[in-house]
């Protein structure tokens, strides 16, 4: 049977998990921040595709650690939430209020 953590182990094991879970969410941020960078450098243009294009690439960046097919499917993963987002961004009245 499993032992009963006290809220104090609780909060500690809380704390870890948090801790671990900002460092991957920034580690990934960086990633695409820095491959959108380069790429909006490369083509001179300051665009959709630029994110979309990151988004492929770090997908692809982290799904090859499980191989080919996984990376396959991760970089269309990202490529998409990518250009859901930047469409958002760019279409939404919250960013974009009108006048």
């Amino acid at each position: 049977t499993a032992v009963q953590m006290t809220t104090r182990e609780t909060l500690i094991d809380m704390r870890k998990t948090i801790v671990s879970n900002a460092k991957q969410f920034a580690t990934i941020g960086f990633m695409f921040a820095g491959v959108e960078c380069c790429i909006e450098s490369y083509r001179a243009k300051s665009d959709w595709k630029n994110s979309v294009y990151a988004g492929g690439v770090t997908g692809a960046m982290i799904g090859y650690r499980a191989g080919a097919k996984p990376a396959v499917f991760s970089a269309a993963g990202f490529a998409a939430f990518s250009y859901a987002i930047d469409y958002f961004m760019h279409t939404s009245s919250l960013f974009n209020p009108p006048g």
